[in-house]
């Protein structure tokens, strides 16, 4: 299945406001329980718990923030960028840019790791991060996670 499935243009947000780590996990969260029609503090609580187990910065100013919602039909993917960075605790201590946070039913396990490993290879395609942190809205945002689903695809990477 496509991620680019999942990922919906009002769940994109190519100017995130500033802010600590807590911030912007209650601002992603706030526009998911929205658009989802999930209480705000059921992602919120979610997205926390998977922090304390360690950070989701993965570094290279990336974050994929990630957890398993009860009630979820399918899994959702948003994104969103912050010119200013964000100090998220990642691995290798730089600001987080690039939040792209994962949702997905409590009973899809294998889905889950499967999504999460395809973000990986796509945030490593040359150019891909600096060409989404120059994007100035959602759609060329989702457009860009097409087009390096379909460079994947072809085994460009």
């Amino acid at each position: 299945m496509p991620i680019s499935k999942y990922l919906k243009i009002e769940l994109i947000n190519p100017n995130l406001s500033p802010g600590k780590k807590e911030d912007v996990i209650k601002d992603i969260s706030k526009s998911l329980g929205e658009a989802l029609n999930v209480p705000y503090d059921t992602i919120f609580n979610t997205l926390m718990e998977r922090e304390k187990l360690g950070s989701t910065g993965v570094g290279e100013g990336v974050a994929i923030p990630h957890g398993k919602i009860e009630g979820l039909k399918e899994p959702v993917l948003a994104v969103g960028v912050s010119g200013e960075g964000i100090d998220f605790d990642a691995l290798d201590g730089q600001k987080v840019h690039i939040f792209v946070t994962l949702l997905t039913p409590m009973d899809s396990a294998a889905e889950h790791l499967s999504i999460l490993a395809k973000l990986a290879k796509i945030l490593k395609m040359p150019d891909f991060k600096e060409r989404l942190r120059q994007a100035s809205d959602p759609q060329k945002i989702y457009q860009l996670f097409v087009e390096g689903e379909r460079k994947l695809q072809q085994g460009w990477i």
